[in-house]
């Protein structure tokens, strides 16, 4: 087969599968809208904002209402189906108690059509928050207060939180940045997380991706991969007698504890080496793959473990 209709041919498999999965997205019509709304909400209360298709952004600041924006879009094979669709989708605020409920109420629509909600919520400082969506990000700031999100197929974004904090995606990479926590637990399967400047009891997961951790103060850290390297960095206020649990299968582990770490080191690898610049006292087994010592005379705890990469410590 001449090679320029070889190519053209592949071209064409290629294609063929990306149309199948946009349904021709090229062929629609779109047409978006905005709508504002303003409900009183006091300090305290607890925001749940929920939305299937769209993103949610949450900004904490000095107001004493809930501000929302809700950003429509909708797709239809013609323009004006679209507009008459997105005029039917209602923003239902509901407040119960100290709850305040923001959804969406669609139209029912036929095959081909599609129609996606974003928020953006401004809301008192002092407000717990709870966001969900199955395909859109979440990012969520200067809150104090505990906070809750979870979607499925993008990523979440918390930044300047004090309070409690947990985060769970499926397909996307969690980012954590000056947060002071009674728990921090973030969880994803198919990305990596990343967090900054974090005080209080750390639980982070993951099962395809890394973990880089910087400047966290904590006296209890767990973190898990499955294919992926994890790094973290204790913070100089740390306490020396810190527990930390560290276990990957296909990656390596960077692990600089707190200044003056006193406890039990159980440091251990398969087809890997181990480092060191710490002064261990050596009880036990020793090997190029496996460290179990002690450190001064404290009750800390550090786990280190990986099953195919290198472990360093310092």
């Amino acid at each position: 087969m001449n090679k320029k209709y070889r190519i053209i041919l592949a071209f064409g498999f290629c294609l063929c599968p990306l149309l199948i999965v946009t349904g021709c997205d090229i062929e629609k019509a779109k047409y978006q809208r905005t709508e504002n709304l303003s409900v009183p909400l006091a300090p305290g209360s607890t925001l749940a904002a929920e939305t299937s298709f769209g993103s949610i952004t949450v900004t904490g600041a000095d107001v004493a209402d809930c501000n929302i924006t809700a950003i429509i879009s909708v797709k239809a094979p013609t323009e004006e189906e679209a507009k008459e669709i997105a005029e039917k989708v209602k923003i239902k605020p509901e407040l119960v108690g100290k709850t305040l409920t923001v959804k969406a109420e669609k139209p029912q629509t036929k095959k081909k059509r599609s129609i996606s909600v974003s928020f953006n919520i401004t809301v008192p400082e002092q407000t717990n928050v709870e966001c969900s969506t199955s395909f859109g990000s979440i990012k969520l700031a200067d809150i104090n207060g505990n906070i809750k999100a979870k979607t499925s197929f993008a990523s979440i974004n918390s930044k300047d939180i004090q309070g409690a904090a947990q985060l769970e995606t499926s397909y996307g990479h969690i980012t954590c940045q000056n947060i002071t926590s009674t728990s921090l637990k973030a969880k994803t399967s198919f990305s990596s997380i990343k967090c900054e400047n974090i005080q209080g009891p750390v639980q982070l997961e993951t099962s395809y991706g890394s973990i880089n951790c910087r400047n966290i103060t904590s006296a209890d850290i767990a973190a898990r991969s499955s294919f992926g390297s994890i790094d973290i960095a204790c913070s100089p206020s740390s306490p020396a007698e810190i527990i930390a649990d560290v276990v990957t299968s296909y990656g390596s582990i960077d692990f600089v504890t707190p200044p003056n770490f006193s406890g039990q080191l159980d440091l251990s690898t398969s087809f890997g080496s181990i480092k060191t610049d710490l002064p261990i006292m050596i009880k036990g087994e020793i090997s190029k793959e496996k460290v179990k010592g002690t450190i001064g005379q404290g009750r800390g705890k550090l786990r280190l473990k990986t099953s195919f990469d290198s472990i360093k410590i310092k």
